[in-house]
């Protein structure tokens, strides 16, 4: 290693071939950078904006930043500080801080234990990415909302310098994957698949069941309880959906998606499950010497221990897609089963009209029926097509007259 001083400045130390670092000393204080220079007399050339560099202090704070940047929180740790310090368990942000702490854990499974600091726009548009192609635009949108919020607060903190999450126009997502996805209805053959495939798992099969002949929502069927259903007048209480607890394999009852409730009209068939259900638990109860409580939860998360408290959306999920994978129905979601139910009642058959958006948006529980035309529309020009051949069958019995000439095909 040979060192070549430079009067008043510096000088370069040489390490190798083409490896050189520039040496300064200021205030007491040595400075060294690498640099990659074809000669040594480009490396000398370097020096005197070194020196410039390190008398203003600049490469003080650089190291600072870094030195801060090795302090920063990991992403996992940045998250449950946010959700401590700025959404607190207070009951009116409950339900917000539910939904972003599920948003966050989703971003958590790309992000995962990165220092925030080492975060940037590439790594913010990867985990969008990956949430885009396997979920629906509005959790998409959730998961940047949350970002956003978690990286702006960083920022603010000084944590980090800026915040690394663009707008949604800015990251060019593209189409979301799940979003045509979760647009398919099952045919019936479909879903008697799903109903054989799920015959050792009766709860899986009863909630199939439940979605499949009412239109409720997952979360929403997950959240029955027994006094919700009432067989004298054949309707169910769409009164709670599930959310997430933090205790594992358990849920909570929380409010519907538009905090509303309804009535769904209950069928003669979904009736036979539920009964055969319920007798089924007062059969276990009565090894017990326990009886069945209106307010128990029909998919309770334990019989004995937590008979009032629902199963975990996640729990119950793992199971059905076992339950879909023996049927061979990959992709299949729960909410596949909603969608099912309302394009049928949409579509009607040959032999029953179909209901009417006002009345499908109150079966589905939604505020307007501008969001039933959008979603099933394929279901709602079925049901047109069969009202023009109704109409069409006015004038089927009239004899066509002989000096009336057919309009021409168009070419």
């Amino acid at each position: 290693m040979s060192v070549r001083r430079t009067r008043g400045v510096g000088f370069v130390r040489e390490r190798g071939e083409n490896g050189r670092q520039l040496v300064v000393k200021v205030d007491g204080k040595q400075y060294v950078r690498a640099v990659h220079t074809e000669t040594l007399k480009e490396a000398r050339k370097l020096l005197p904006g070194f020196y410039v560099e390190a008398q203003s202090g600049a490469l003080d704070k650089v190291k600072a930043a870094r030195a801060k940047a090795n302090d920063a929180p990991t992403f996992t740790e940045a998250v449950a500080e946010f959700l401590d310090r700025e959404m607190g368990s207070r009951p009116e942000t409950d339900a917000t801080r539910q939904a972003y702490a599920s948003a966050l854990k989703r971003a958590g499974r790309t992000l995962g234990d990165r220092n925030v600091s080492d975060i940037d726009r590439h790594a913010i548009r990867d985990c969008l990415l990956d949430v885009n192609r396997e979920s629906a635009l509005n959790t998409t949108k959730l998961v940047h909302c949350a970002l956003g919020l978690v990286f702006r607060n960083l920022a603010d903190r000084e944590v980090i310098a800026a915040s690394p999450v663009q707008t949604l126009k800015a990251l060019k997502l593209g189409s979301p994957g799940k979003e045509a996805l979760r647009r398919e209805a099952l045919s019936g053959g479909q879903i008697a698949a799903l109903l054989k495939a799920s015959v050792t798992d009766p709860d899986v099969r009863l909630w199939i069941e439940a979605m499949a002949a009412t239109g409720m929502r997952p979360g929403e069927a997950l959240a029955l309880t027994w006094s919700a259903i009432d067989p004298a007048r054949r309707t169910i209480s769409v009164l709670h959906s599930v959310k997430e607890s933090g205790i594992k394999g358990q849920g909570r009852l929380g409010t519907t998606k538009n905090k509303a409730t309804r009535e769904v009209p209950l069928g003669p068939a979904l009736a036979s499950a539920l009964e055969r259900a319920y007798l089924e638990r007062e059969s276990t109860y009565r090894q017990f010497n326990m009886t069945v409580e209106t307010d128990d939860c029909v998919f309770a998360a334990d019989l004995i221990d937590a008979r009032k408290v629902p199963k975990s959306m996640g729990s119950m999920s793992a199971r059905f897609n076992r339950v879909r994978d023996a049927a061979r129905l990959k992709k299949v979601t729960p909410h596949w089963l909603r969608h099912s139910a309302l394009t049928a009642a949409i579509a009607g058959n040959a032999s029953t009209p179909g209901i009417s958006m006002a009345d499908a948006a109150a079966l589905a529980g939604h505020s307007n029926a501008s969001m039933i035309a959008r979603v099933y529309g394929h279901a709602i020009r079925e049901n047109v097509t069969r009202g023009v051949a109704l109409a069409d069958a006015l004038i089927g019995t009239q004899p066509t007259p002989h000096n009336v000439t057919l309009l021409p095909a168009r070419k």
